[in-house]
């Protein structure tokens, strides 16, 4: 299933495109199989987005302003909890990610402007 979240960022709130994947390989039912919570978005000309469009544009704009076309996607999961039903699963899990993002964003920002600035 899909959607979207919004998380805090090393640059304010970001829109992050949101997911539920099962493991089909588990050979279980769907009920019964692993399910992860995950968050996507990209990195491009300095800027966090969700969007394949804003991407593209940040991307050509990054070209013009002579940033290069670095670009990166970002994806963090985690689990969902089995024992509860997948509405709260996934309001559970939306905070342990929001959490992470808040706590570890500045630092994985600085890691990519510095990437970008030692290429």
């Amino acid at each position: 299933s899909g959607g979207s979240a919004q998380a805090e960022a090393g640059q304010g709130t970001i829109s992050v495109s949101a997911a539920v994947l099962r493991d089909a390989r588990s050979g279980l039912t769907t009920a019964g199989a692993a399910r992860l919570r995950v968050w996507r978005w990209y990195w491009v000309n300095d800027t966090y987005t969700a969007s394949d469009t804003v991407a593209k544009v940040q991307g050509a704009l990054g070209r013009l302003r002579f940033w290069g076309d670095d670009g990166a996607i970002i994806a963090v999961y985690t689990p969902l909890d089995a024992s509860l039903p997948e509405p709260q699963a996934r309001e559970q899990a939306d905070a342990r990610l929001g959490q992470f993002v808040r706590e570890h964003g500045p630092a994985l920002q600085a890691a990519l402007r510095a990437r970008h600035a030692g290429r």
